[in-house]
């Protein structure tokens, strides 16, 4: 028998794509935890002025950052509860998602300024690595480069579409949903 580990199915949206200059601002995950139901969390960083400024404006319009961060009923996470809840939530836990190297590097550079050890496992799952494998097993390989939205649905799992493509909880879901797919749901 396999045993069980916390896996935390995970997304960013950043204020760009450069970990030097750009910062997370939505952070969100999947924690599934051994006999315990798939727990979902939200968590929005409020970018500085400083930060808005340096932002990649196309990168703003992707995620539709003004629309969404004006919408009614939003609200921005206390920061240091907001990081202390990563902290804790993350700590052990492999990290799982769609180029999950990206968020990894973001959210220890933007959030936890770069501290070490990171909370999470040292390995990384990243379920478009796994789609591939699975495909090429299938006898279905994948050229490069590939599309995530593609090789997802020749797996039977659809991407986010609409208004919840490019947001962390959808694509938090869509990784755990391309991992369960791949996986069986093991973990």
């Amino acid at each position: 028998m396999i045993a069980m580990t916390r896996l935390a199915f995970i997304d960013s949206e950043t204020t760009g794509l450069n970990p030097e200059v750009h910062v997370p601002w939505e952070v969100a995950y999947v924690l599934r935890e051994p006999g315990r139901p798939d727990r979902e969390t939200v968590l929005n960083f409020e970018p500085t002025t400083y930060d808005i400024a340096r932002a990649d404006a196309k990168g703003l319009d992707i995620c539709r950052f003004h629309e969404r961060t004006n919408a009614p009923g939003f609200t921005w996470t206390e920061w240091s509860a907001g990081v202390a809840r990563l902290e804790h939530d993350l700590r052990g836990a492999h990290l799982v998602g769609n180029v999950v190297s990206f968020d990894a590097e973001m959210i220890a550079r933007g959030l936890l300024m770069d501290s070490w050890p990171r909370p999470w496992h040292y390995h990384l799952i990243d379920v478009e690595a796994l789609a591939i494998g699975a495909l090429a097993a299938r006898g279905e390989p994948a050229g490069l480069p590939w599309k995530s939205e593609e090789i997802s649905a020749r797996l039977g799992v659809a991407p986010p579409s609409g208004d919840a493509r490019h947001t962390a909880l959808a694509d938090a879901r869509w990784a755990r949903d391309l991992y369960d797919a791949v996986t069986g749901g093991t973990s």
